[in-house]
């Protein structure tokens, strides 16, 4: 995936670099707050805001939060985002994101 950036930042989120693995299972560093375990969702976040602290928590939460997490950048004007899933390479986009990646 390729982006073109002015004015913005990018920030990635998932478990792709950061976790532990125990019996088995792949942890992630990143908390659910439901459980307070690392999350084992497989599956990598990206997202373009036009601010990079904003984008940086923006892809933690949707991280959390899965593909509803999607739903809170309509709070967001300028802001965009995607949700890989690491296991069969599906990509779910918000709806401008095609705007800003190739």
């Amino acid at each position: 995936m390729r982006v073109k950036l002015a004015n913005a930042a990018v920030s990635t989120s998932g478990n792709v670099e950061q976790f532990i693995q125990i019996g088995g299972k792949k942890y992630s560093h990143i908390i659910n707050p439901k459980n307070g375990l690392g999350l084992t969702t497989n599956h990598a976040v990206v997202v373009i805001s036009n601010k990079g602290s904003m984008s940086d928590a923006l892809a933690t939460s949707i991280s959390i939060l899965g593909k509803s997490g999607l739903k809170i950048l309509n709070h967001f004007p300028n802001t965009e985002a995607a949700i890989i899933d690491l296991n069969d390479n599906k990509v779910i986009k918000s709806p401008n994101f095609n705007k800003i990646s190739k």
